[in-house]
């Protein structure tokens, strides 16, 4: 892009100058408290804007710390270090939740974001609703995102008239309204003061507070406030945690013994003896699967891929005559 980039810098400061005094009365009107998933050095750049979101009591989500992805920043753990304490000196709070700025990670984001303390991330919209996620630091929740309710693809990447944000929710909800009965949803925004703050649209974007404030099933809640409901009503699964001894390159198909210590109850057909000898495969780096056999020769590696039916395992080094 040329320098000066005249005309994205306006584009994007009429966004904060404007847009964003006009989203912060929209909600504040309403009592609608949002989550901001904001760059950290906005809070430099732009203070009365942090301190102003900070008022309202927006929870603040861990976003960089420039609108860059980082998968290629050339140190990831500086910048999320950096974005974090940004975050923590700004509310005074531990961050708990992260996006990344364009959806990008490297292929350790997970693992260092949760080595940090994230325990949600909105990457991996992959669900209505939450979902757990495994790392090599323990679980941690998958947060729902959205690309359908959300202002960049609708008006920047489609050129969509400004009552397809309303358009979009009304047809989203007619679906919802046919599936509440097995489950609740997860309905989320994602927005831009420079889009969806302009005035032909923010008025647009008004109606559909009011759609939702007027329905008897709905809450606004913020990221973390779903995080909590989620693990109240979904503990965390019992990920099998191999020690770090036995995590070598070289290891494909190294025998350990296992001890079994627990196995879920919705899989009570399986009578697993303790103390069997099984298998360790490396399918990724940091991912392995466990393989062993009972005394009919029956195989149970595939219950170390699904989270709902993981073994609770033990590892302890097999003993040399």
């Amino acid at each position: 892009a040329a320098v000066p980039d005249v005309g994205n810098y306006a584009w994007v400061e009429y966004g904060m100058r404007v847009g964003m005094p006009r989203l912060l009365r929209l909600l504040a009107e309403r009592g609608v408290r949002a989550s901001t998933f904001m760059n950290a050095m906005c809070a430099d750049v732009y203070p009365s804007a942090a301190e102003a979101m900070l008022k309202a009591d927006w929870e603040f989500v861990g976003h960089g710390w420039v609108q860059r992805s980082l998968a290629v920043e050339e140190n990831e753990v500086a910048v999320i270090e950096k974005s974090l304490a940004r975050l923590e000196k700004l509310t005074g709070k531990r961050t708990r939740g992260w996006f990344g700025p364009g959806v990008g990670e490297s292929v350790h984001t997970p693992d260092l974001l949760r080595e940090r303390g994230i325990e949600w991330l909105s990457d991996w919209y992959v669900d209505d609703l939450p979902c757990w996620l495994r790392t090599r630091h323990g679980p941690m929740i998958a947060m729902p995102y959205t690309m359908e309710l959300n202002d960049v693809p609708i008006w920047v990447v489609q050129g969509l008239p400004s009552d397809e944000l309303l358009r979009r929710l009304e047809a989203t909800l007619e679906t919802f309204d046919d599936e509440l009965a097995a489950n609740p949803k997860v309905l989320t925004f994602g927005l831009h003061p420079h889009l969806v703050g302009v005035a032909h649209r923010a008025s647009h974007f008004a109606k559909c507070l009011d759609l939702l404030l007027a329905r008897n099933d709905t809450v606004f809640v913020t990221g973390s406030e779903i995080a909590d409901w989620f693990v109240e009503v979904d503990a965390a699964p019992a990920f099998v945690q191999l020690p770090r001894e036995i995590e070598t390159k070289s290891m494909r198909r190294e025998p350990v013994l296992l001890d079994v210590v627990a196995l879920l109850a919705d899989v009570p057909e399986y009578k697993l003896l303790r103390g069997q000898v099984g298998t360790v495969v490396e399918l990724l780096d940091g991912a392995y699967e466990v393989e062993f056999s009972d005394d009919s020769g029956r195989t149970y590696a595939e219950l170390a891929l699904e989270p709902h039916k993981l073994l609770v395992l033990h590892h302890r080094p097999q003993q040399t005559a």
